[in-house]
Formats: C-alpha cells, sequence, structure tokens
C-alpha cells in the first residue's frame, strides 16, 4: 500500500516536471525563436506574420507535437520508470517518422496554401534526409540539452528540499527527546506519592507539590535552550523530591562545582538524564545514585555513581546515550565503568554563553 503511494506520488511529480514552475515559458520561447529562425532562414522566401504562423502550424507542428508527447508521456512513462528498451525504440521511430510525416503533409497543404507560401517540397530522398537532420535530429538535440538543464535544476531543488526536510525532522526528533518523560520514572513518584499520602506522612504535601512543579516545567518550557542556573535549580527540586519518596537504605546525593552564571544548554538536558538513571530503581534491589557536576567554560562533566541491581539498567543507559548524541548532534562523550551492579557513568556536553 505504501509503495503503491510513493510510486502514484513519483509519477505525478515526474510527469509534469518539465512544465511546473514557470518551464512552460523557456519551451514557448524556445519553440518561438526556432519558429522565427526557420521562418527567415531563406533570403529570398517568403516573410511577414502569415508566413510564420503557415510555418508554426505547418511546418514545425508536428514537431512541437511530437516534442510535447516525449516531455509529458514518453520520459516519465517509460525513461524515469526503467523501460529503457522501450523508450528508445519509440523514440527512435519517432525521430526517423516524424520527417516523413511532415514532409508529406507539407507536400499536400501546398496545394491549399496562397502562392506565396508555397514551397517544391517535392517526395524525394534528399528532401527527406535534410529534414530529419536540419529539422529532426538538430532540434532534439537542443531541446535535450534544455531538458537536461531543467533536470539539473530540478535536482538541486530536491536536494534542497529533502535537506530542508531532514533538519526539520531532526529538530523534531530533538525536541521529542528533550521532553519526552520517563513511563517508569512518573509512575513510580506517584506510587511514592501514593505511599506518602496514605501513611500520612507530614513531606506528602511537599512532594506533590515537588512533583507538580517538575511536570509544569516539562510541560510549559518552550525554549529550545535553558540557563544553565535554572536547569540546576529544577534539578536540585528533582533530587529534593526523589528523597521525600525514598525508603531507608535509598539514597540520591547531588553535588555541584564550578559558577552557572552566564551559561546555557539545551532545555532539559540534566532533567533527562537524572530522571533516566532514577528509571532504574525498581524496589527490589538496592539502590542508590551520587550524581557530581563539574561546570567549565565550554564543557560539562558529569560524573554519576549508580548501584542497582535493575536488569533494564543497560537498555536505559544505552537509550540516553542515543538520546544525548542525538539532542548534541554527537558532539557528547558518554563512557561507562561497571563493577558487578556498581556503575560509574561519565558525561562530557557542550554549555555555550548565554
Amino acid at each position: 500500500m505504501i509503495q503503491d503511494y510513493v510510486k502514484k506520488e513519483l509519477d505525478d511529480k515526474n510527469r509534469l516536471v518539465y512544465f511546473k514552475s514557470g518551464r512552460w515559458i523557456v519551451h514557448l520561447f524556445i519553440w518561438l525563436c526556432i519558429c522565427l529562425f526557420s521562418s527567415f532562414d531563406k533570403p529570398n522566401g517568403p516573410s511577414g506574420i502569415g508566413y510564420v504562423l503557415y510555418n508554426i502550424v505547418f511546418g514545425q507542428g508536428l514537431y512541437m507535437l511530437g516534442y510535447f508527447c516525449y516531455c509529458r508521456y514518453l520520459v516519465p512513462g517509460y525513461f524515469k520508470q526503467g523501460k529503457y528498451r522501450s523508450f528508445w525504440l519509440i523514440l527512435a521511430i519517432a525521430l526517423l517518422a516524424l520527417p516523413a510525416v511532415n514532409l508529406l503533409i507539407r507536400h499536400f497543404a501546398d496545394l491549399l496554401m496562397p502562392q506565396a507560401f508555397r514551397e517544391a517540397d517535392e517526395l524525394k530522398w534528399s528532401n527527406y534526409t535534410e529534414a530529419l537532420i536540419s529539422n529532426s535530429l538538430s532540434t532534439f538535440f537542443i531541446l535535450s540539452f534544455v531538458l537536461y538543464l531543467m533536470e539539473l535544476a530540478e535536482g538541486i531543488g530536491t536536494y534542497r528540499s529533502v535537506n530542508s526536510e531532514i533538519v526539520t525532522r531532526l529538530a523534531a526528533e530533538r525536541l521529542l527527546l528533550r521532553t519526552r518523560m520517563q513511563p517508569d520514572f512518573i509512575m513510580r513518584s506517584l506510587d511514592g506519592i501514593a505511599v506518602l499520602a496514605g501513611q500520612q506522612s507530614p513531606v506528602a504535601p511537599d512532594a506533590l507539590v515537588g512533583f507538580s512543579d517538575i511536570l509544569r516545567y516539562r510541560l510549559y518550557l518552550n525554549k529550545s535552550k535553558i540557563s544553565l542556573l535554572e536547569e540546576l535549580e529544577q534539578l536540585q527540586q528533582l533530587f529534593r523530591f526523589q528523597k521525600s519518596v525514598m525508603a531507608d537504605g535509598e539514597q540520591c546525593e547531588l553535588a555541584v562545582v564550578g559558577d552557572p552564571a552566564g551559561k546555557a544548554l539545551p532545555a532539559f538536558t540534566l532533567i533527562n538524564i537524572a530522571e533516566s538513571l532514577f528509571a532504574t530503581f525498581d524496589g527490589r534491589s538496592e539502590w542508590s545514585l551520587l550524581f557530581y557536576l563539574l561546570i567549565g567554560e565550554t564543557r560539562l562533566e558529569i560524573t554519576a555513581e549508580l548501584n542497582t541491581g535493575n536488569p533494564a539498567t543497560p537498555q536505559v543507559l544505552l537509550n540516553l546515550e542515543e538520546s544525548l548524541a542525538a539532542i548534541f548532534n554527537m558532539d557528547c562523550t558518554f563512557t561507562i565503568e561497571q563493577e558487578e551492579n556498581n556503575r560509574r557513568i561519565n558525561i562530557c556536553t557542550p554549555i555555550t554563553s548565554l
């Protein structure tokens, strides 16, 4: 079904590729020049508007019709469909037949034309070969070169369009990666709030407010870049919320070294990293996270010491690595050192000035 749709779209595009976007004006201009040149190439021959119209209809009309069929049907329907044998066979027959048919039309049409327009178009082999070389073949080569230039222009336009679509798609994918929340993180956070509420814990209201602030930040921030200071404030709030819903024996700590003022990075970068690491918590095994940030002038170094026995952790970390590579366009380093359930994750990302 999809292949049929794509084939139909390509056929529709190729069918009028030589006439769209004002290219028909180029055809009209070239044929007008050909008709004018062929009308006045004989010094002692007839002239005037009447003879030009006569030459357009009876001299070049058949070639114009054949050229239209060549652009409209033969090239899109045969050459661009890979039917090369049929294409060249039909083209050869047309190039040989057009001057013969045109010679017949001019020969018998002369009997109906005014005396001034009549020409000695006898049905002779020499007249046929002259028409074949001067009209059929020469016109075909000239117009084929024009079509080549049109194909070149179409190729350049298609290349630019494809590049634009790729850039738009990558931007949309990066936006999706930045704004996508971890489902495991959301469900575990809600479960933690429900447990605190069921226990009537005094920290339950603060946990609910903190989680609401995190969701509001994720949902309503529409910037592609954000100040590192604001991102750190949200990260600290995320860690405070996680501490409030964690059970005894579980810990998560955040440490920051360096000055974040005047620096920026893609929105949700730190939040995405932290949420991915928090998503490795399964509540069935020992879990802890120590999160260190070292802020430089142009780079942000992140070291996370994660202790978890969750079997889904390798896939979570792989997804995180791929998303960071897409967000930063591969300008990001991601390494993991592992010893049993202990992992040391090193991430280095670029930061910019505000």
